[in-house]
C-alpha cells in the first residue's frame, strides 16, 4: 500500500512538472542565461550559449559574427544576421568563399529560436546548423549539421542541454511510411553519414520545426509540431 502510494505522489509530480529531471541536471551544471526586464529575449539565449563554450564546436564559426552583432561592428558582404526579437528568431550566415573552385563556396547557417511552454514555466531554446554549396539550398553532410535543445526554467534562469530525450523525441523522427530517418545520440538529432541524411529548419513564426531530407530520390520535407508541452512525431 505504501509503495503504490509512493507512485501515485512521483507521478503525479512528474505530470505536474514534466520538465522535472531538466530542473534537477539544470540546478548542477545549467548554463545561467543573464537578461535585463522580466524575461529573456532570443539574443539573451544566443549570448549564454556562446559564453558556456561548452558546444563552441557545433556553432562553428558563427559566434564571432553574434559579438560583432552585439558590438554594432559592420558585418563583411559573406556575413548576415537576421534578429526578430518579437518572435524569438535569429539567423545567422557566413559564406567562406574558395578562390580556387568558383561553385564550391560553402555557407553556413545557423537557425536559433525559443518556444514557450505550456505549463508556463519553461522554454524551449533550439539550435539548428548547415552548411550549403553556394548561395541555394543545396546542402551537404558535416559534422556541423544538426539540432540541439536547451530547456530553459524561468525560476532559476537556468537552461539545460537536451539532445531530443524527453521532449517527445526518444523514438527518432519517421517518414510516412514509417522508415525512421532521424536519430538521436548525445550530440543531438542527427542522421547516419550514409543515406539519407538530414538539416533542419527553424521557423521565424509558427509551432514547428522542418526536417528535410536529402540523397533520397527526390528531397523530401518532415514537418515536426510542438504542441506546447513535447513534439509531435
Amino acid at each position: 500500500m505504501l509503495l503504490a502510494l509512493l507512485l501515485t505522489i512521483m507521478l503525479n509530480v512528474s505530470a505536474q512538472n514534466p520538465y522535472a529531471e531538466f530542473d534537477k541536471d539544470a540546478a548542477k551544471y545549467g548554463v545561467n542565461v543573464e537578461f535585463s526586464g522580466q524575461q529573456p529575449k532570443i539574443t539573451d539565449f544566443i549570448t549564454a550559449y556562446v559564453n558556456s563554450v561548452a558546444e563552441e564546436e557545433f556553432f562553428f564559426c558563427l559566434d564571432y559574427i553574434w559579438e560583432k552583432y552585439l558590438q554594432n561592428k559592420p558585418l563583411k558582404e559573406n556575413e548576415k544576421v537576421v534578429v526578430d526579437t518579437k518572435n524569438g528568431y535569429v539567423k545567422m550566415e557566413d559564406i567562406v568563399y574558395d578562390g580556387h573552385e568558383v561553385n564550391q563556396d560553402v555557407r553556413t547557417t545557423a537557425e536559433m529560436r525559443y518556444w514557450e511552454c505550456a505549463d508556463q514555466k519553461h522554454k524551449i531554446f533550439a539550435i539548428s546548423v548547415s552548411q550549403f554549396i553556394n548561395d541555394k539550398d543545396f546542402a551537404f553532410d558535416t559534422d556541423f549539421n544538426g539540432l540541439n535543445f536547451y530547456v530553459y526554467n524561468n525560476d532559476t534562469h537556468k537552461m539545460v542541454y537536451s539532445n531530443g530525450y524527453g521532449l517527445g523525441l526518444e523514438k527518432g523522427i519517421k517518414t510516412d511510411t514509417g522508415e525512421e530517418v532521424v536519430t538521436f545520440d548525445e550530440e543531438g538529432c542527427r542522421t547516419d553519414a550514409l543515406d539519407p541524411f538530414a538539416i533542419f529548419k527553424l521557423p521565424q513564426t509558427g509551432n514547428y520545426f522542418k526536417v528535410i531530407l536529402y540523397n533520397l530520390p527526390t528531397k523530401k520535407e518532415i514537418t515536426v509540431k510542438w504542441n506546447g508541452l513535447k513534439f509531435e512525431v
